[in-house]
This record gives C-alpha cells, sequence and structure tokens, in this order.
C-alpha cells in the first residue's frame, strides 16, 4: 500500500453485518471494526397478474438490488438478481449479506429505497397492484 494514498476496505464475516471504512491509511495501527448483526431484507411481493406477460421468463420474475458507496467524490455500488417464483400470485424473498448502507429495491416496476438504520428488515411488503408499499420494521 502507498503511503501517500487513502483506501476504502470492506469488512465482512459469516453471521455479520458488513461494514465499509473509508478514508483508510497506508500504516494505520489500531484499526478496529465493531460488526453488528447479520443485515438481511425479507417481504413478500404480491399480485404478480399485474407484470406483463413477458417479464416473466419460465416462471420467473428477475427483481434486483443494490447498494451504493461514496468513494471520495463518487459513488460505485454493487447490484445482484432476485429470482421470484410466483405461487397464487406472491413470492417470498430474502436478501443477505448487506452492508450498513442504503439499499435500492426493483421489483416488477416499483423502486424501494431503505435507509441503512431501517436495517435488518423482516417484514417488507410489495404490492405490485398498488402505488404504496409497506415497509414496517420489525
Amino acid at each position: 500500500m502507498r503511503p501517500d494514498s487513502r483506501y476504502y476496505l470492506f469488512v465482512e464475516a459469516p453471521g455479520h453485518g458488513g461494514e465499509f471504512l473509508e478514508d483508510i491509511k497506508a500504516g494505520q495501527s489500531e484499526l478496529k471494526v465493531a460488526l453488528g448483526p447479520e443485515l438481511t431484507i425479507r417481504g413478500k411481493v404480491l399480485h404478480f397478474a399485474h407484470i406483463p406477460p413477458d417479464h416473466i421468463f419460465n416462471g420467473i420474475l428477475i427483481g434486483g438490488y443494490g447498494q451504493s458507496f461514496k468513494f471520495g467524490d463518487s459513488y460505485n455500488g454493487t447490484t445482484s438478481t432476485i429470482e421470484l417464483t410466483p405461487k397464487n400470485d406472491e413470492a417470498d424473498f430474502t436478501i443477505s449479506h448487506l452492508y450498513a448502507w442504503p439499499v435500492d429495491i426493483r421489483i416488477g416496476g416499483k423502486e424501494i429505497a431503505l435507509e441503512a438504520k431501517d436495517l435488518p428488515k423482516t417484514d417488507l411488503v410489495i404490492d405490485l397492484a398498488s402505488d404504496s408499499t409497506q415497509a414496517g420494521n420489525h
């Protein structure tokens, strides 16, 4: 590591939420990281009948989620897919391995933004038939 540079670190451990560390200097000592509980989002998507049929492939609707991180003056992020298999016009989902940063979820034309303070979340309901999303805190 170059001593005149600053670095960004992602710290992960099984069973814990990840942490993103900014402005780390080469040679910095006594760097301590306290990882919190595992950060997950569990939820349900309702009313798949409102999705155009050409958006469901082989019985699966592909959604996605991402987290953006600030690197100096710019943002970069991660994106991942969510595969939803509707049964009786609804599907359960789980998103895991998250960091304590905002999460953006995109499913069936809906976009939901969750703040880091709202994680973990166990009861997100995405209703594809309505303009609202229920995001209680449990």
